[in-house]
Protein backbone atom coordinates (compact mmCIF):
# COMPACT_ATOMS: atom_id res chain seq x y z
CA UNK A 1 0.00 0.00 0.00
CA UNK A 2 3.03 2.22 0.80
CA UNK A 3 4.41 2.34 -2.62
CA UNK A 4 0.76 3.04 -4.29
CA UNK A 5 0.99 5.58 -2.39
CA UNK A 6 4.54 6.65 -3.63
CA UNK A 7 3.77 6.20 -7.34
CA UNK A 8 0.58 8.43 -6.77
CA UNK A 9 2.99 11.03 -5.38
CA UNK A 10 5.77 10.99 -7.63
CA UNK A 11 3.15 10.70 -10.60
CA UNK A 12 1.82 13.86 -9.09
CA UNK A 13 4.82 15.36 -8.72
CA UNK A 14 5.67 14.56 -12.47
CA UNK A 15 2.18 16.33 -13.58
CA UNK A 16 2.89 19.46 -11.37
CA UNK A 17 6.28 20.33 -11.99
CA UNK A 18 6.20 19.33 -15.82
CA UNK A 19 9.00 16.73 -15.69
CA UNK A 20 9.21 13.25 -17.36
CA UNK A 21 10.78 11.74 -14.44
CA UNK A 22 11.17 11.74 -10.51
CA UNK A 23 13.46 10.46 -8.21
CA UNK A 24 11.98 8.60 -5.34
CA UNK A 25 12.48 6.27 -1.96
CA UNK A 26 10.74 4.28 1.06
CA UNK A 27 11.97 3.63 4.13
CA UNK A 28 10.11 0.62 6.13
CA UNK A 29 12.01 -0.11 9.53
CA UNK A 30 15.64 -0.56 8.40
CA UNK A 31 14.85 -1.44 4.81
CA UNK A 32 15.84 1.45 2.61
CA UNK A 33 13.96 1.40 -1.53
CA UNK A 34 15.12 3.90 -3.94
CA UNK A 35 12.85 4.48 -7.28
CA UNK A 36 12.67 6.13 -10.90
CA UNK A 37 9.14 6.73 -12.13
CA UNK A 38 9.10 7.67 -15.74
CA UNK A 39 6.69 9.25 -17.82
CA UNK A 40 7.03 7.45 -20.98
CA UNK A 41 3.70 8.66 -22.52
CA UNK A 42 0.47 10.90 -21.49
CA UNK A 43 -1.02 8.31 -19.33
CA UNK A 44 1.88 5.98 -18.74
CA UNK A 45 4.03 5.98 -15.95
CA UNK A 46 6.72 3.33 -15.24
CA UNK A 47 8.19 3.09 -11.73
CA UNK A 48 11.51 1.26 -11.34
CA UNK A 49 13.18 -0.22 -7.78
CA UNK A 50 17.16 1.03 -8.68
CA UNK A 51 18.03 -0.03 -5.50
CA UNK A 52 17.46 -1.89 -1.98
CA UNK A 53 19.09 -2.30 0.98
CA UNK A 54 19.22 -2.90 4.67
CA UNK A 55 20.30 -0.37 6.68
CA UNK A 56 22.40 -1.35 10.15
CA UNK A 57 20.25 -1.60 13.17
CA UNK A 58 23.14 -0.65 15.86
CA UNK A 59 26.40 0.82 15.61
CA UNK A 60 28.30 -1.84 15.97
CA UNK A 61 26.98 -3.48 12.79
CA UNK A 62 27.64 0.05 11.18
CA UNK A 63 30.39 -1.14 9.09
CA UNK A 64 27.98 -3.25 6.99
CA UNK A 65 27.48 -0.07 4.96
CA UNK A 66 31.15 -0.23 3.79
CA UNK A 67 31.21 -3.44 2.14
CA UNK A 68 31.39 -3.34 -1.96
CA UNK A 69 27.84 -4.19 -2.51
CA UNK A 70 26.47 -1.42 -0.39
CA UNK A 71 29.12 0.93 -1.89
CA UNK A 72 28.23 0.02 -5.34
CA UNK A 73 24.47 -0.25 -4.64
CA UNK A 74 24.84 3.48 -3.39
CA UNK A 75 26.82 4.79 -6.64
CA UNK A 76 24.28 2.86 -8.63
CA UNK A 77 21.75 5.76 -6.71
CA UNK A 78 23.85 8.57 -7.03
CA UNK A 79 24.08 7.94 -10.54
CA UNK A 80 20.93 7.71 -11.39
CA UNK A 81 19.51 10.82 -9.69
CA UNK A 82 22.72 13.08 -11.42
CA UNK A 83 22.05 11.79 -14.81
CA UNK A 84 18.05 12.24 -14.47
CA UNK A 85 19.08 15.88 -12.55
CA UNK A 86 21.15 16.87 -15.22
CA UNK A 87 18.99 16.17 -17.84
CA UNK A 88 16.23 18.30 -15.92
CA UNK A 89 18.64 21.11 -15.54
CA UNK A 90 20.43 21.14 -19.32
CA UNK A 91 16.28 21.26 -20.52
CA UNK A 92 15.60 24.35 -17.68
CA UNK A 93 18.39 26.73 -19.00
CA UNK A 94 17.92 26.03 -22.90
CA UNK A 95 14.20 27.07 -22.59
CA UNK A 96 14.58 29.79 -19.85
CA UNK A 97 14.29 33.39 -20.83
CA UNK A 98 17.79 35.34 -20.84
CA UNK A 99 17.57 38.88 -19.16
CA UNK A 100 20.19 41.09 -18.24
CA UNK A 101 21.80 41.90 -14.96
CA UNK A 102 20.82 45.50 -15.74
CA UNK A 103 17.23 44.80 -15.58
CA UNK A 104 17.35 43.19 -11.89
CA UNK A 105 19.23 46.72 -10.65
Amino acid sequence: MDTLRLATLSKDTIEVYGQNVCFAFQVNGYQISFFMVYRQHQDLYVMVEIAAFTFPSSLESLDALTTKKILCTLARVSSAFWDSSINLLKSAISTSPRLPISTLY
